[in-house]
């Protein structure tokens, strides 16, 4: 069943701030996550306190955008206090304590902060104009998506494997291609709030979808659209659920056991940035057979 949003989603002020910070929410949620997994290992209650409570500072400023940049402003001193507190956290471990589970819980602290300061730059640089086009660098932008793919693989901790390239991967691998055609060849003319709306995509694409899937992504500027598509052959969206799951907060009936990490926002978003450029929206699902989202946008002159 293939369906076209015609209209945007319906948001009020608060959701509209947490669309635009969306970015973040996923990030936050997966080191709250690792931080307190580290802090039961510990046997500490109080690890990991100023971290976990400036994490949590962050998140409740997402439905503000002014106190979301205020909380971004102060990134550095965040880094500053976590670097502190695992140095803290490894003077005090416990003799019996699991130095595997904890050492990969540490990377998984370190990456995913890495990753957290990248997306509060690109949300200081679009502060001004989010729909703002600009030329892109095709290959830091593909090096972007892979930074995520691989981030993702290793939160899962061993639960699911990424191959980029699909010649040397695994059987139970999500294999992930991602194809970038500009006619510019090394860069590609794009709204830099795009960016969001790709990963959040992918990342939906991967998650309702098994291991062993195959999942291609298309970022195409033929000169008048810049168009892209996301296809997965994963669980699809119920057909009396296709309308509806555009809007804010909303998914489909059978995605119940797959936490929202986000708020589930990730086709709202989609939809409402696509509409506001003043392109077109589709979906077209097939239950238990997967989905593919497409998005067509008119492309700014330079």
């Amino acid at each position: 069943m293939r369906i076209e949003v015609v209209q945007a989603p319906l948001l009020d002020d608060r959701q509209r701030a947490l669309l635009s910070m969306h970015s973040l929410l996923n990030i936050l949620t997966v080191l709250k996550g690792e931080l307190q997994l580290l802090r039961l290992s510990s046997g500490d209650e109080h690890a990991f306190a100023g971290s976990l409570g400036r994490i949590e500072m962050i998140r409740q400023s997402l439905q503000d955008t002014e106190k979301t940049m205020y909380e971004i402003g102060r990134i550095d001193d965040t880094s500053d206090l976590l670097v502190d507190e695992i140095s803290h956290f490894l003077d005090s471990l416990p003799e019996e304590a699991d130095e595997a589970a904890i050492n990969l819980s540490l990377d998984n602290v370190r990456s995913t902060f890495s990753v957290l300061k990248i997306r509060s730059a690109e949300i200081v640089e679009r502060s001004d104009d989010p729909y703002a086009w600009v030329k892109t660098d095709i290959t830091r932008l593909k090096a972007d998506f892979a930074r995520v793919l691989l981030a993702m693989e290793k939160n899962s901790r061993g639960g699911y494997g990424i191959a980029l390239n699909t010649s040397t991967s695994q059987p139970d691998d999500y294999r992930i291609s991602f194809e970038i055609v500009s006619p510019g060849d090394s860069e590609i003319f794009m709204p830099l709030v795009l960016r969001d709306v790709m990963r959040d995509l992918l990342a939906n694409a991967r998650k309702y979808s098994p291991p062993g899937s195959m999942i291609s992504a298309r970022l195409e500027n033929d000169g008048e659209c810049l168009r892209f598509e996301v296809k997965d052959n994963g669980r699809g969206i119920p057909p009396g659920d296709m309308e509806r799951v555009v809007a804010f907060g909303e998914r489909g009936n059978n995605v119940d056991d797959k936490p929202a990490m986000g708020g589930g926002f990730g086709l709202t978003k989609a939809a409402y940035v696509t509409k506001r450029l003043g392109g077109r929206f589709w979906i077209d699902s097939t239950l238990d057979k997967g989905t593919t989202v497409q998005l067509e946008i008119p492309r700014r002159v330079l």
